[in-house]
Parts: structure tokens; C-alpha cells; sequence
């Protein structure tokens, strides 16, 4: 990713770091706060022991960092419930704006650093196959 925005972009003035932070085999729920995902999101699976623990443990950590933008790939764990909606407040398409609203709104507390407004870019997953998934996919 960040070889492409040298070769691509010509990204070449800035020094580019990036924090890998991706554990296979999980849901969004563990990446969100604890406590928070279901007070807004219908049909979730929090409140649960693993609500929130891939954001504490590898998330929070990284709070007080200046960013310029994130890349998220959920993958395909959360395929089998409701795809939803964030116009209903129903599924993947609740958590998923919800999600990247609070790490926006974590990462910027601090005046001058991250921006509210920090690029997310969402990698899906590739159209026109079932990755395994038959028709649970969307």
C-alpha cells in the first residue's frame, strides 16, 4: 500500500508509516469500544467478552499518534448476519460507519493532530464471487 503511493501517486515528500494492527478470523464488533457498538447498532453481538478487545488491545495504544488516514479489510467473518443498514441501525451497515466515526472522533481529540475528517479507506470484498460463501454473500 504505501509502495503505491510512492510509485502511483508520487508520494515522496513524507516519510509513510504503517501500523498493522489485523488479527485473521475476526468480527468488527472486537474492534470497536467496549460497551458502545450496541447502544447505537441493532443486532449485534455485544455486550460479549470479545466486544472490544482487539481495540483495546491493539487500538488504544496507538490514541495519542498523529495519522493521516486508515485502511480497514474486515474480511468475511461478519458475512453470515444481516448486511443491514445505517438507515435502520440494523447489521455490518450500522457497525461499520459507526466504527469508523468513533476511531475518526478517538484519534482527533487532541486539537492539531489527526483530522476529523482523516480519510478511511474500506477495502471489500471482490465482487462477483462467493468467496466461499454462497449466497450470504451481498
Amino acid at each position: 500500500f504505501a509502495q503505491s503511493l510512492h510509485d502511483n501517486y508520487g508520494v515522496t515528500d513524507v516519510n509513510l508509516g504503517l501500523i498493522d494492527v489485523s488479527v485473521g478470523g475476526t468480527m468488527i464488533e472486537q474492534w470497536v469500544q467496549n460497551e458502545t457498538l450496541q447502544l447505537f447498532c441493532k443486532e449485534t453481538k455485544c455486550p460479549d467478552m470479545a466486544c472490544g478487545g482487539l481495540y483495546n488491545g491493539l487500538v488504544a495504544s496507538y490514541l495519542n499518534m498523529t495519522i493521516k488516514a486508515m485502511l480497514w479489510y474486515q474480511g468475511e467473518n461478519n458475512v453470515y448476519e444481516t448486511p443491514g443498514s445505517w438507515v435502520n441501525f440494523t447489521g455490518y451497515g450500522c457497525m461499520q460507519p459507526f466504527m469508523q466515526r468513533q476511531w475518526r472522533s478517538q484519534w482527533s481529540v487532541t486539537p492539531s493532530t489527526t483530522s476529523a475528517t482523516a480519510p478511511f479507506g474500506l477495502v471489500t470484498l471482490a465482487a462477483g464471487t462467493d468467496e466461499g460463501h454462497g449466497a450470504n454473500m451481498a
